[in-house]
């Protein structure tokens, strides 16, 4: 059977916190707002995983806070994991293994703690840049302060520690210890100088960039490309699911003779008028990214390996097998009589030949009474054949 992917986007943290509020307000079930928004983060703005996740903690303990939904992921407070940094930076070796011995145990995930440490990272870089994400707006003066004292250069070498050893942790069954050798080697390469700031790199004088037109020619398709992405990526936002994904499923072709040609499967033409009668919402868009410009979908693309065309086996006159008359056998009176080296029943039986049924086709070429039959003879071109009951 055929299907077709239709995209959501997340749904925004603030909305989908207050989702959550209203539900536990009509239901009567006491929460308070962060417990709400670790929900909402943890979901990744998945209004179903947001419900069953609160449906979860309600039902394991008397009130909806921020302790019993940690408990419930295994997960540490992101105030946990700025301490943790800050003690890296400090070189507090015993500050660190306290924080190992209570939080890096089987008690929380694995997965959870590495992954906050991670965002914990991202979120310093951002906050460098005058940026706090939204996950650590609580802690948004702790955070500030740490960014503070971090350099770019040390925020991207802890990240890219951790990722040149992502697939290990995957596949090992001891996934806190491999976390706590990374931490102890973030210690250890902590550098003495924590407050110098990053000095500007100086530029030097770089030999003039010969450009070929082979070069020009591919850099002015990588920017149509570029424009395409643009333009399906502010189609997204549009609040249609269908035409979202029907741009989203489209190859870019090019532009010519003022229009846009977009390639599809040639199952699609089925969305050709779903297209044209949505044009009011996307043609705006395709005017501000690439002009004055038409849209003309190809339906021509194979979205799989076109089967062979089925012939139908030609009807054979009835053959007249003749079977020979079993042999009685004759009772062992000390000798063996007619044996032979072939098998008994192939002496006595010959195999018959097995009619091949053939289906008759059926004549639809009255296009006013089998109107359905021409609509699919007009997508998938064959013959009608009656199957017998």
């Amino acid at each position: 059977s055929r299907c077709f992917q239709i995209f959501f986007q997340p749904i925004a943290h603030t909305e989908l916190v207050a989702h959550l509020r209203q539900m536990c307000q009509q239901e009567s079930i006491p929460a308070d707002d962060e417990a709400l928004g670790i929900i909402a983060i943890h979901t990744e703005g998945s209004a179903r995983d947001a419900i069953n996740l609160l449906e979860r903690v309600r039902f394991a303990y008397k009130t909806v806070n921020k302790q019993a939904v940690l408990d419930l992921l295994r997960s540490v407070d992101d105030e946990h994991f700025i301490h943790l940094y800050r003690s890296i930076l400090d070189k507090d070796l015993n500050s660190i293994i306290t924080w190992l011995s209570r939080y890096a145990s089987q008690e929380q995930s694995a997965h959870i703690i590495w992954d906050g440490f991670l965002e914990l990272m991202r979120a310093l870089i951002w906050r460098m840049n005058g940026i706090t994400l939204e996950r650590f707006g609580p802690h948004a003066q702790s955070l500030s302060a740490l960014a503070d004292r971090c350099t770019l250069k040390q925020l991207a070498a802890a990240m890219e520690l951790f990722y040149q050893h992502e697939l290990i942790f995957l596949k090992t069954t001891h996934q806190h210890r491999l976390f706590e050798s990374l931490i102890m080697q973030l210690y250890e390469n902590q550098s003495d100088h924590q407050h110098r700031k990053e000095s500007p790199a100086v530029q030097q004088p770089t030999a003039p960039i010969l450009v070929h037109r082979e070069t020009v020619q591919s850099q002015t398709r990588q920017t149509f490309d570029d424009r395409w992405a643009q333009a399906v990526a502010q189609i997204e936002k549009l609040d249609d699911p269908l035409v979202s994904s029907l741009f989203k499923k489209g190859r870019f072709g090019g532009i010519e003779g003022g229009k846009i040609l977009v390639h599809y499967a040639k199952d699609f033409i089925f969305f050709q008028d779903w297209l044209t009668n949505s044009q009011a919402l996307w043609q705006p868009i395709m005017q501000k990214v690439f002009g004055d410009v038409g849209l003309e979908p190809q339906f021509t693309d194979e979205s799989m390996p076109a089967a062979a065309p089925r012939s139908v086996p030609a009807v054979q006159a009835p053959v007249a097998v003749k079977r020979e008359q079993p042999v009685p056998e004759k009772k062992m009176t000390g000798q063996v009589v007619g044996t032979t080296n072939q098998p008994r029943q192939q002496q006595y039986y010959q195999k018959k030949d097995t009619k091949k049924e053939t289906l008759k086709p059926f004549d639809v070429s009255d296009k006013e009474q089998w109107k359905k039959a021409h609509l699919i003879l007009s997508v998938f071109p064959g013959t009608i054949s009656e199957v017998p009951q």
